[in-house]
């Protein structure tokens, strides 16, 4: 996905301001403090699963099998070449 640090501790501090998440203390490691959902978090990442599923399947129920797998084929495709490094030649003026 390509995130910053920085971007997902700012989302981090987010949730935790909301009382969605909490850290904890690492005993492995001093500086990185261990990322928990709250009972509340969990609460909520439970009810966004459910209405995601009814979502989606709402959405899908007018594709057929095989144009949802060419969408997601293609998708596949085009976040490889988002990805993907691109010469300074393609730039250059003709």
């Amino acid at each position: 996905m390509s995130l910053t640090r920085h971007s997902v501790q700012r989302i981090a501090n987010l949730l935790v301001d909301e009382g969605l998440a909490e850290y904890e203390e690492n005993p492995d490691h001093e500086r990185s403090p261990i990322f928990l959902l709250t009972e509340k978090g969990r609460s909520v990442h439970l009810r966004l699963g459910k209405v995601q599923a009814k979502w989606s399947n709402y959405i899908s129920k007018n594709f057929e099998l095989d144009e949802l797998q060419n969408l997601l084929n293609g998708l596949r495709k085009l976040k490889k070449e988002l990805v993907r490094e691109i010469p300074d030649s393609v730039f250059e003026s003709d």
